[in-house]
């Protein structure tokens, strides 16, 4: 019968005996005994006894294996990659058929984790089952036939991996040594996964990198930074003193100035500016040498139009809320304030009320003009602290806290107390307000009235305008123990009394000293007998930080 002693690269046909066969198939028998090839075959025939062994070479192998180089260990050792030395296992014909994994690094291991040690001495093909399929197999062959080495990749390689297709990107290279083949692989699925996260993050964020290598001249920009400058300059990409000619005009100069800072003072600079439609937000940096001198420069652009048009947006949206808000509470003030032009008895009357120009502070200005169930007339001007909702809401309970007492029969001191305690213990800590409260007697023409922090009335009677004085009564909600006294003014026919708000006064240039001259100047002028609507016409009565109210009454002479 007849067996194979493969020996490395040389195989010798030995006929044994008829029933005896000799097979080495995973390792040379030669190198396992410490002998020549002849050595082994005297060795069978002293054994067998059989004379009729005899050696044969095949015509396809040489008479002597070529050794393995001493240093593949140290190379293998070294290389930080996976890597292994491969034999070639042949058919009869000397055809490589597979491949043995001969020895190989501790980087190696298969696509199951299984380590080095578990996959040396074993076929190729079982190892890694893709090999054939990817092509690997028929390359490694071709390298062992031209003796020409490869490199291949990145390729994708699958195999079946618990029973699932597996597929993975590597690179491989390998080099014929003696009569094996060194190769060595590395799989890319981290690098290319963060290349991928790194794509999708520039995608996503719309985020450029960029540098400008002042050493080698060379200019890098991702993909990103293109898509932003494609069709605003001739060409890509930019040097870093022609980025502010290829931005909007305006941004220019804005843009020059960052990069001047850059280039001469090293500082990180971060700008924005315009790219055709585009908004765009840069960051640069220098990168210096061990001197402090600039080698290079780094910067990330990233395109915020879309954010910037979120922010418009929302900023208009705030306005026209701000807007909504301010008419909403300019409505409810207007809903809680009486009558212009109500009939009181003995008196002409009128009223001006302009909210603040400046529409988000919309204060709490009121007032009040009615006849009470004993026939005397009623009358308040207010400010309640606060702008917009809140103070119209302060505004409404003051209001109406102060006709619930006013229809008890309570003077202007006792009035102003109830409202003082109100402000105290109902309305919020840190509210406060000012009110002026008077009655009006039409029988005596008698006025009476106290006032809590609020501007007093000013008396116009024969072309001259005079403040009326009351020293007692702090704001509303200062103190438990304000004392608020009242004090009387007889009045006449044709005498007229304004009462207003602080926002007439309360304004650049305005004359809060001594409100009474203002008045006058602007009142009076050359008919002092101007009746109360004429007299109110007259104000400029706009303030852009406040809501004003200005209300004035006059006697009236009694008929012929």
């Amino acid at each position: 019968m007849v067996g194979y002693l493969p020996d490395g690269r040389e195989t010798r046909e030995v006929t044994v005996n008829p029933s005896t066969v000799v097979e080495e198939p995973e390792w040379p028998l030669a190198g396992r005994m410490g002998c020549t090839p002849d050595e082994v075959l005297d060795h069978l025939q002293r054994i067998t006894g059989d004379e009729r062994v005899v050696p044969r070479a095949h015509a396809h192998r040489p008479e002597a294996a070529e050794p393995v180089p001493p240093w593949i260990d140290a190379l293998l050792d070294v290389v930080p990659t996976p890597a292994a030395l491969l034999v070639p296992i042949r058919d009869p014909g000397g055809t490589i058929v597979e491949f043995r994994i001969d020895r190989c690094n501790g980087e190696a291991a298969d696509l199951m984790g299984r380590a080095a040690r578990r996959i040396i001495g074993r076929r190729l093909c079982e190892v890694f089952p893709g090999i054939g399929p990817s092509g690997l197999f028929e390359a490694y062959v071709k390298v062992m036939r031209t003796g020409e080495p490869v490199r291949l990749g990145p390729l994708t390689y699958q195999e079946p991996v618990n029973g699932v297709l597996c597929p993975v990107v590597l690179s491989v290279r390998a080099r014929r040594v003696a009569d094996g083949l060194l190769v060595s692989w590395q799989f890319h699925d981290d690098q290319a996964r963060l290349a991928a996260h790194l794509r999708d993050v520039e995608r996503m964020g719309r985020l450029g990198w960029a540098e400008w290598n002042l050493v080698t001249g060379k200019i890098s920009w991702t993909g990103q930074l293109y898509e932003i400058f494609r069709g605003h300059a001739p060409r890509l990409p930019l040097p870093l003193d022609e980025i502010p000619d290829h931005v909007h005009p305006d941004d220019a100069p804005e843009a020059r100035r960052a990069l001047t800072a850059l280039t001469e003072l090293h500082r990180p600079q971060a700008f924005e500016f315009r790219v055709g439609e585009r908004h765009v937000a840069a960051t640069v940096e220098p990168v210096l040498d061990n001197l402090g001198r600039p080698i290079a420069f780094r910067g990330v652009m990233q395109d915020v139009t879309l954010r910037r048009r979120i922010e418009e947006q929302l900023a208009r949206s705030q306005v026209e809320l701000e807007r909504h808000r301010v008419r909403l509470a300019e409505e409810m003030q207007r809903a809680l304030l009486p009558d212009a032009h109500p009939e009181l008895p003995g008196l002409r009357f009128a009223v001006r009320y302009h909210p603040a120009e400046n529409t988000a502070q919309v204060g709490g200005d009121w007032y009040e003009a009615t006849t009470l169930p004993d026939g005397r007339v009623l009358i308040v001007i207010g400010d309640a602290s606060g702008h917009g909702l809140t103070a119209a809401a302060r505004m409404a309970q003051l209001r109406n806290a102060l006709l619930g007492v006013a229809f008890t029969g309570a003077d202007p001191a006792a009035i102003l107390r109830c409202l003082n305690r109100l402000v105290l213990h109902v309305q919020e800590q840190t509210a406060t307000a000012t009110a002026v409260v008077a009655h009006f007697d039409p029988a005596t023409r008698r006025l009476t009235w106290a006032r809590a922090g609020h501007p007093a009335p000013i008396l116009v009677r024969d072309g001259r305008a005079r403040r009326l004085r009351n020293d007692f009564g702090p704001l509303l909600g200062a103190t438990e123990e304000a004392d608020y006294r009242a004090t009387t003014t007889a009045l006449r026919p044709g005498d007229l009394v304004l009462l207003y708000t602080d926002g007439l006064v309360e304004r650049r240039g305005g004359d809060l000293a001594d409100p009474a001259r203002a008045l006058r100047r602007t009142v009076l002028g050359d008919d002092p007998a101007a009746d109360p609507d004429r007299m109110l016409a007259a104000f400029d009565i706009g303030n852009p930080e406040d809501d004003t109210c200005v209300l004035a009454f006059q006697v009236v002479p009694e008929p012929c």
